[in-house]
């Protein structure tokens, strides 16, 4: 979960935007977590990291009320829908490293 306010939010953004889709396995998405889908779409373009999988979260509302996350940048895990683990970080590569591997045919 990133937010355009987040001077950290935006250095991560910038680091993400040297990731392909393929180099995620298509397990990790990003969050933009703002005021409205404008600036959220500003952010994701600003950063160029459009080409990963995201969503614009609107208010924070969905973050916050399903998860009770408001802090950024925030990376939640969830293994069977539910989130099993919650990192905060300021480095995408130290975050990928921390992150449990998925077991083959898990989602």
């Amino acid at each position: 979960m990133l937010s355009p306010i987040c001077n950290t939010c935006n250095k991560v953004a910038a680091e993400m935007a040297g990731y392909r889709p393929d180099q995620l396995d298509g397990s990790l998405g990003i969050v933009v977590s703002c005021n409205n889908r404008e600036t959220g779409e500003a952010f994701l373009d600003t950063h160029s990291i459009g080409h990963l999988p995201h969503l614009v979260d609107e208010g924070g509302s969905w973050v916050t009320g399903n998860f009770g996350v408001n802090m950024s940048p925030s990376a939640l895990v969830f293994r069977d829908g539910a989130v099993t683990d919650a990192y905060t970080f300021t480095k995408v590569g130290t975050l990928l490293k921390q992150l449990p591997k998925v077991p083959e045919g898990v989602s």
